[in-house]
Parts: structure tokens; C-alpha cells; sequence
């Protein structure tokens, strides 16, 4: 079973604390980016800014760029992952998540 190779990026700060990761993408600029875009939520939120609106990640880069780059102080390392056939990547991620010993 041969697979797609993606990106994930970690982040130290997401709406509710349940993610760590971004959602698999397929370049390391666009996971990164979704990072940003998982922090700037959250910051978003904790600031009392309502956050929903359309064309998220751009109009934050236009309206909010010092959150921003805020947000950037919350963003780590950005991996490679092979997402596998018939596994989609909201999939990949809740799976990714799951703690195994």
C-alpha cells in the first residue's frame, strides 16, 4: 500500500487545547501556514476578537498581522508524514494524535 507524503506542523496553542498538529498538507509552507492560522484563532479568542468570518487566513494576514506574528512564537517544528490510501487527513491527524505506549 503505497501513500502520499504531507506535512504537519506542531503548535503549543490551539482552540480548546486539542490539537497539536495541523491537519496533513501537502507542502511545508501550507502546513505552516495552517499553523499560523490555528494559533491566530486561539489568540484571536483569548483577546474577546470574534473569529469567525470568511476568508480566514487572509483577512488575518490583512486585518491582525501583529497577531500574526505573534502567533509564530507558538508554532515548533513542521514533520514529514506519509498519509496512507483511503485515510483521509482529518483522519490522519485524530489517529496521529492518540497516545500509544
Amino acid at each position: 500500500m503505497s501513500g502520499s507524503t504531507r506535512f504537519v506542523t506542531y503548535v503549543d496553542l490551539s482552540l480548546g487545547d486539542q490539537w497539536r498538529w495541523t491537519i496533513p498538507k501537502r507542502t511545508e509552507g501550507s502546513s505552516y501556514e495552517a499553523a499560523e492560522n490555528m494559533v491566530t484563532a486561539r489568540l484571536l479568542e483569548d483577546r474577546g476578537i470574534p473569529r469567525s468570518f470568511p476568508n480566514f487566513g487572509i483577512r488575518i494576514r490583512r486585518e491582525y498581522p501583529e497577531i500574526v506574528e505573534d502567533a509564530r512564537r507558538y508554532i515548533g517544528e513542521t514533520r514529514k508524514v506519509t498519509l496512507e490510501e483511503g485515510i483521509t487527513p482529518k483522519e490522519f491527524r485524530r489517529k496521529f494524535h492518540e497516545v500509544r505506549c
